[in-house]
Order: structure tokens, then sequence, then C-alpha cells
């Protein structure tokens, strides 16, 4: 990244600490197969420190897939109809980085707790997605409504896991909850 560009980063107003931005965008939890997962509320700045991951890897000659989660489990409910589940399963274990966002504005049902665990599964070990929520890791168990699929998913995604929740106030609640010492504390006014 050019000098210009790296200052740019850090003067835009999203609370981060300079070296949390540094860690993720070195890039060195991809190759150690470390799974990161970012957990704050809404209006802190996820997506956009998603988009900056994204672009890094795409100019670090990786092959990124930047998804919501959410569509994604239905587009695999649908490719499982039509018979291209296998060919959409495999183009996504081929991706060096997946960023899955937003795991949990709502319970997963049946088919998007199985479609979970074999994007997961596919993953296991080589090349795990980068996760974002707006909940805690604690609540995602709940939020997977089986405990059997619960548990399979969270084990294969928390085992290596790099946890990066940050201490922010969102613009959009500037009395918001804060959530970790990674990042310092700043209004929005």
């Amino acid at each position: 990244m050019d000098e210009r560009s790296r200052f740019r980063i850090y003067q835009t107003p999203r609370w981060l600490a300079r070296r949390f931005i540094e860690t993720l965008l070195k890039g060195e939890w991809i190759k150690r197969h470390d799974n990161p997962v970012i957990t704050a509320p809404t209006g802190t700045g996820k997506i956009w420190l998603l988009r900056a991951i994204y672009h890094k890897g795409c100019r670090d000659n990786l092959s990124v897939l930047y998804v919501w989660l959410g569509k994604l489990l239905n587009e695999l409910s649908v490719a499982r109809g039509d018979g291209r589940i296998a060919v959409r399963r495999k183009s996504l274990a081929r991706v060096d980085l997946l960023i899955l966002d937003d795991w949990g504005p709502e319970p997963l049902d049946a088919n998007a707790r199985h479609h979970l665990l074999e994007i997961l599964e596919d993953r296991y070990g080589n090349q795990p997605p980068l996760v974002t929520s707006q909940l805690p890791i604690t609540k995602w168990h709940e939020l997977t409504g089986d405990a059997t699929y619960a548990d399979a998913n969270l084990d294969r995604l928390v085992q290596n896991v790099t946890a990066l929740p940050w201490r922010v106030t969102p613009c959009a609640a500037p009395t918001g909850p804060t959530l970790d010492e990674n990042i310092k504390h700043r209004e929005c006014n």
C-alpha cells in the first residue's frame, strides 16, 4: 500500500487503531489459516474494513469473494433445487479469501444450517472464511437453531479463531455499547 493510501485509511473517522488495520491488511492470518471473526454493532465500519481487506487481497493476487451470508445461503438452496449445488460448493471452496458478512440478523433454517456447515467443512483447515456479525460469538449457538449443527459449525469456525471485536461508538447510536479494548473510544460528535 502506498503512503498516501495508508494515510487516508487512518484519517477516515472509523476509530480503528493502526495496529488493528495493519494486522488484517498484512493477511498473515490467511497463510496461518486463522479464522478472523469481526463483531461490532451496526454503523461501526465493518463493511468499510471488509472492502479494504477485499481490495488488499485482490492486489495480493488472491481470489476473493465478498458475500452477505444470508444471500449466499439462499443461493445455495436454489442451487440444490436445480442441480448446481456441487459446482457452486466447489467454486466456494477454491476461493482464497471468502468474506461472509453479517452472520445473525435472523436464525438459520434447516437448509441454511446445512449449507453453512458444508461451506465451513469444505474450507476447514485450508482457507477459512472471514466472518462478520453484529452479535457476539456467544449468541451464534442459539441463532443456529439446532444444537448439533451449532456445535459442528462453531467447532469448524472457532477452532483457529482470531476474534476481532473492537471498542467503538457507532455514529448511528452515539450512546451505543462498547465491545473491546482493541480500538480507542471516540465520540461521534
